[in-house]
């Protein structure tokens, strides 16, 4: 998870490019009561994440040429990444400026890179999950919303974006019914969210505190069964977020119930 206080956006080099991590914020101290826009950046092994000061994108060369966004952006794709990137853009900071260059602004470097995968070992778990987030949120009519909007933002950058709308779905269903049928809108009983990712996949858990309450199977929706008063539509919302997302899975203790929501990263069911 990262922000940003008015800094030049930080470069991730991945095996497919360079991205900027952007996300809003004002200098510190400049706004009283200020919010700063967090998101999430996933770092596969090798990925590089490049920090700097704006001293090196905006230093001019003899002919008052900028070294500028684009060359860095180009020099970091043609990197290996890891610690050498620092000696190597230096290196290219002095061949552009040249000999004689009299500095105009702070040049910093900070470097930090994914180590590659090891070798498989016994034992060892090559897909374990990182906790993106861990929260409460109170039991209210309406409270579903709040929590959509905060795991989607958690997720963002770690999933496409026509992924997240179907989690947004699935996750504003499951925390509905948590809220409704697990902890019956009851404000002392909070649902409990968190939300993980791994190489392979990212889970939300969806937590009440109705552990003695049996959940429904799934049920496919017939309205004319509903109308005749035959089915009940308290499946129904299993029914759609299954269907939203890659797996589904319900975990059950005396005292509480856990939805767990599973979408495959790089891939997974087109829901529409």
């Amino acid at each position: 998870m990262y922000a940003n206080a008015g800094h030049n956006a930080a470069l991730q080099r991945t095996a497919t490019g360079v991205v900027e991590l952007r996300a809003r914020g004002m200098p510190l101290g400049l706004m009283e009561s200020m919010t700063y826009e967090e998101k999430v950046a996933f770092l596969e092994p090798e990925d590089t994440v490049f920090m700097y000061s704006d001293g090196l994108v905006e230093a001019h060369n003899a002919a008052r040429e900028m070294f500028g966004m684009k060359r860095l952006e180009r020099l970091i794709g043609e990197h290996a990444g890891g610690d050498s990137l620092i000696g190597f853009l230096r290196d290219e900071l002095g061949s552009f400026t040249g000999e004689g260059w009299e500095q105009e602004d702070d040049v910093t470097f900070v470097v930090v890179q994914r180590e590659a995968k090891r070798a498989a070992k016994s034992g060892d778990n090559d897909h374990q999950a990182h906790v993106l987030d861990e929260f409460e949120a109170p039991s209210r009519v309406g409270g579903e919303r709040a929590v959509m909007e905060r795991v989607a933002g958690v997720v963002s950058g770690v999933l496409p974006a026509a992924q997240i709308e179907r989690l947004k779905t699935a996750v504003s269903e499951a925390s509905m019914n948590a809220m409704e049928h697990g902890n019956h809108f009851r404000d002392d009983l909070p649902i409990k969210v968190r939300v993980e990712a791994s190489d392979k996949k990212v889970s939300v858990f969806v937590t009440d505190s109705g552990g003695e309450q049996p959940i429904p199977e799934a049920t496919t929706p017939d309205i004319e069964a509903k109308l005749e008063g035959t089915q009940s539509a308290r499946g129904w919302g299993l029914f759609l977020i299954k269907a939203m997302v890659d797996d589904m899975r319900v975990h059950t203790s005396s005292s509480e119930h856990t939805i767990e929501l599973i979408l495959k990263r790089g891939g997974g069911t087109d829901a529409g």
